[in-house]
């Protein structure tokens, strides 16, 4: 129904000429014609958002809005989320739309994202010490957790393909030069994935609960599945380690307890819409099924009270205990 909602409003702005710099350009009242321009730009954000975390089609095409960029002169949160949409826009058509997922589009698309990172101010809008308003937070949360669920749906096709050739499905060859680029993409999946539940993990600890938004149970429940099968993994112990020792992001804890203490605090955010939203409930259901069947937990604190045990028995007989 929502989707429906939006697919008017944009058929209802198109035949109004909004999309169009000459039709925006023939009103003499410059506040009018900055209305229009701002009302499609939100109404562009919204046909992104619910291809990516819906599923539905694209309604908007890139070509047919010629007036994209002449609101770049705002430096604004929702410029910066027209950006990321853009990206993700093009995500969608040239990776998930192509009758085949091709590696040279996917690494074009990765340059394009570090350089929007790069240039972008959202490396420095993520401190929320000078952003003390309810509603600059939850803006910025709404910003970062579309970015980097932008790289996770780019970099999701090769994770799960990495995931199969480590369960040993598929056989490559992990000495060819796509296989680093495999990697890397598997990689990035992780750590957007990582840094999404711990964003909105903390906003909630600092009691900024967002407002509830479909954006923010989709991309917790993204990030919970890549989470899940990395949890898949190591309860056929394989890849205890998440990263590389140049791209280490977990502190040097142990990669289990990271995941699952990643994967209890989505679960846990997923239950909290639950009350309100059946389908956040069913996400939070599943992610919680996942977890028990790799039964990572029991192996985890299994291993911890084993090694308590074994540094109580080395004190008790004089021992050096690492």
């Amino acid at each position: 129904q929502r989707q429906m909602c939006i697919r008017d409003r944009i058929r209802y702005a198109q035949g109004l000429g909004m999309q169009r710099r000459y039709v925006n350009e023939s009103f003499k009242d410059p506040e009018y014609t900055l209305h229009r321009r701002k009302l499609f730009r939100s109404l562009y954000i919204a046909d992104r958002l619910c291809a990516i975390h819906l599923g539905r089609s694209l309604t908007i095409n890139d070509v047919e809005w010629d007036d994209k960029n002449s609101l770049n002169q705002f430096n604004d949160l929702q410029n910066e989320m027209l950006k990321v949409c853009l990206l993700n826009g093009k995500i969608l058509t040239k990776v998930y739309h192509n009758p085949a997922i091709g590696m040279k589009n996917a690494l074009k698309l990765a340059v394009e994202l570090k350089i929007f990172t790069v240039n972008s101010s959202i490396s420095k809008s993520l401190s929320l010490q000078n952003t003390l308003k309810y509603n600059d937070n939850h803006g910025l949360l709404w910003l970062h957790i579309n970015h980097l669920d932008g790289i996770i749906l780019l970099a999701r096709p090769f994770f799960f393909f990495i995931i199969l050739i480590k369960l040993k499905f598929i056989k490559f060859d992990e000495e060819s030069k796509n296989y680093s680029n495999l990697k890397n993409f598997y990689q990035s999946c992780i750590k957007a994935s990582l840094l999404t539940i711990k964003l909105i993990e903390f906003y909630f600890v600092n009691n900024l609960h967002p407002l509830k938004g479909y954006t923010i149970i989709s991309c917790s429940f993204h990030a919970g599945l890549i989470i899940g099968m990395i949890l898949l993994l190591q309860s056929q112990n394989i890849d205890d380690n998440l990263f590389d020792s140049k791209a280490n992001v977990n502190g040097g804890e142990n990669s289990k307890v990271v995941c699952i203490s990643a994967m209890n605090s989505t679960i846990s955010v997923l239950r909290h819409y639950g009350a309100i939203d059946p389908t956040s409930k069913r996400y939070g259901e599943i992610l919680s099924n996942m977890m028990d069947a790799t039964k990572v937990q029991q192996q985890t604190y299994q291993e911890f009270a084993n090694r308590q045990k074994e540094q109580q028995q080395q004190q008790e007989t004089g021992a050096v205990v690492p």
